[in-house]
C-alpha cells in the first residue's frame, strides 16, 4: 500500500511539472509573439516623472501668466493724423462742422471763411449765423471781397446778422466794416455791382445801430439810385428805427408823387416805393 501511494504521489508530481512546462512554453511563445516587448503593468502610467534629487526643490511648469507677463505687448492703432491746418476747407470738412454744436465746431466753421469754395464760405456763414457766432465777425469782415465777388451775399449778410446780435467791438467792427463797403461801393460809380448794395443796404439795418441811419438817409436824394435799391433803403430805415429820416422819407415821397415816370415799369417801380415810404413814416413816429 505505502507503495503504490508513492506511486501515485510522483506520477502527481510529473503531471504537475509537465502543465508547468507547457505554461511557460506558452508564455515564451506569447512573448516571441510580441515581439519581445513586457506588459505594461496594469495602471500604471506610461512615463514616470523623474523624482528630484535630495536638497533640491521641483521646478513648477511654466505658467501661461508669466509667460503673458514677459511677452512684448501687442503694437497699438496708429493714432489719426492731426488734421493740416493748410489743406484746403471741404465739403466733407463743412458737413462735420456744422453737425458739431461745440465751440470746437464753431471755430472750424470759422476756419471754413477762408475756403476758396464760394458754396463752403456761404454754407459756412450761414452755420456761424445761426450759431449768433459774434466771434465770426473778424474773420467776416477780413475777406477781400473785390478779390471773391462770389461770396459777397453771404459775407454782408453776415456781418449784419451777427452786428445786429453783437455789442462793444464786435458790433463795431461789423459796422465799421459795412460802411466802407458803401463808399467803396459808391466810389465805383457805374463799375460798382448794383446787387452789392443792395446787401450793404439791408445789413445796416439788421446791425441796427444808429451810425448806420445818416449813411442810409443821403442815399434817398441820389439820384443814381434806382426806385428799387430805394426800397430796400427805405425799409432799412425803418428797421433801424431811424427817426431823424422822416423829413428825406416825406421829400422823397413828394417828388416821386409830383413827377411821375412817363415808362410804365418805372412808374411802377416808384408806386412800390410811395408804398414803402408810407409803411416806414407810420412806423417812424
Amino acid at each position: 500500500d505505502v507503495l503504490q501511494l508513492r506511486g501515485l504521489l510522483s506520477m502527481a508530481a510529473r503531471a504537475t511539472l509537465a502543465i508547468g512546462a507547457v505554461a511557460v512554453a506558452g508564455l515564451a511563445a506569447l512573448i516571441l509573439a510580441r515581439g519581445g516587448s513586457r506588459p505594461a503593468r496594469t495602471g500604471a502610467p506610461g512615463r514616470r516623472a523623474a523624482a528630484p534629487r535630495q536638497g533640491q526643490q521641483a521646478r513648477p511648469a511654466r505658467s501661461v501668466t508669466r509667460l503673458a507677463l514677459v511677452a512684448p505687448p501687442a503694437p497699438s492703432a496708429p493714432r489719426p493724423a492731426a488734421p493740416d491746418a493748410a489743406a484746403p476747407f471741404t465739403i466733407d470738412d463743412l458737413k462735420l462742422a456744422l453737425a458739431d454744436p461745440s465751440d470746437d465746431g464753431t471755430a472750424r466753421l470759422i476756419d471754413g471763411l477762408a475756403s476758396e469754395d464760394a458754396v463752403v464760405v456761404g454754407e459756412a456763414a450761414d452755420g456761424l449765423v445761426a450759431r449768433r457766432a459774434t466771434g465770426a465777425i473778424a474773420a467776416l469782415a477780413a475777406i477781400d471781397l473785390d478779390a471773391r465777388p462770389g461770396v459777397i451775399p453771404a459775407v454782408v449778410d453776415g456781418l449784419g446778422k451777427l452786428g445786429g446780435v453783437a455789442d462793444g467791438a464786435d458790433r463795431d467792427a461789423a459796422v465799421t466794416r459795412l460802411l466802407a463797403l458803401l463808399r467803396a461801393e459808391k466810389a465805383k460809380g457805374p463799375a460798382a455791382i448794383p446787387s452789392t448794395l443792395l446787401y450793404v443796404y439791408e445789413a445796416l439795418g439788421r446791425t441796427g445801430d444808429p451810425r448806420a441811419a445818416a449813411p442810409l438817409t443821403d442815399e434817398l436824394a441820389d439820384a443814381q439810385v434806382g426806385a428799387a435799391a430805394k426800397v430796400v433803403v427805405v425799409e432799412a430805415l425803418a428797421r433801424l428805427g431811424a427817426t431823424g429820416s422822416r423829413g428825406a422819407l416825406a421829400a422823397l415821397r413828394g417828388r416821386l408823387v409830383g413827377a411821375p415816370s412817363a415808362d410804365a415799369f418805372e412808374a411802377e417801380l416808384q408806386r412800390d416805393l410811395v408804398a414803402a415810404i408810407d409803411q416806414a413814416l407810420s412806423s417812424l413816429r
